[in-house]
């Protein structure tokens, strides 16, 4: 298919930075629950098991848990994450609309197919006219760039003297006059 003249498909650069940004952000949510589940792990008698690997594998079944919610709420819900935010993307359906929660997960499980290869599921992005990689293509959406709003000119608001100054003033003025 090619691409349609006007429409501002994102390209891998800007997707990458925001996936790193929402990663970011997962990352240290990650970091507060690990201390979490360290100092409960090593409160609780666990005869045999080693504390560490208690925390080893809850953190990483808690990080694959946090990044696929994360990610298949907000492209339902929102549209965007965070990070596609920050960068001014959007994830939609080929009509526009936000992906329904099927194309969601279809998309986050395309992401897991297109890194197997050694990333070259992403590498599509580089050569496709949609720029879309495995994920897309499998759920059927693409990324787009978002038209930054358009700043409004406010008029400057109109300052009303207070009413101290203002009998400040009307007392000076009677003083002055004869």
């Amino acid at each position: 298919m090619t691409a349609q003249p006007g429409v501002p498909y994102a390209g891998a650069v800007t997707r990458s930075l925001a996936l790193g940004v929402d990663l970011l952000a997962i990352n240290a949510a990650i970091g507060v629950i690990g201390a979490v589940i360290g100092l409960v792990a090593s409160m609780l008698n666990l005869g045999d098991l080693d504390p560490d690997a208690v925390v080893v594998a809850a953190l990483l079944g808690a990080w694959w848990l946090l990044v696929s919610a994360y990610l298949i709420l907000f492209w339902t819900l929102v549209g965007q994450t965070p990070g596609m935010s920050l960068m001014h993307l959007r994830v939609a359906a080929r009509d526009g609309a936000r992906p329904g929660l099927g194309q969601s997960m279809v998309r986050l499980a395309g992401m897991v197919l297109a890194a197997i290869p050694l990333m070259a599921g992403y590498a599509l992005i580089l050569f496709d006219d949609r720029r879309q990689g495995l994920h897309d293509k499998l759920a059927r959406t693409i990324v787009l760039y978002v038209p930054e709003e358009a700043e409004v000119e406010l008029e400057p608001p109109v300052v009303q003297p207070d009413f101290a100054a203002r009998s400040a003033a009307n007392a000076r003025l009677s003083l002055d006059r004869p």
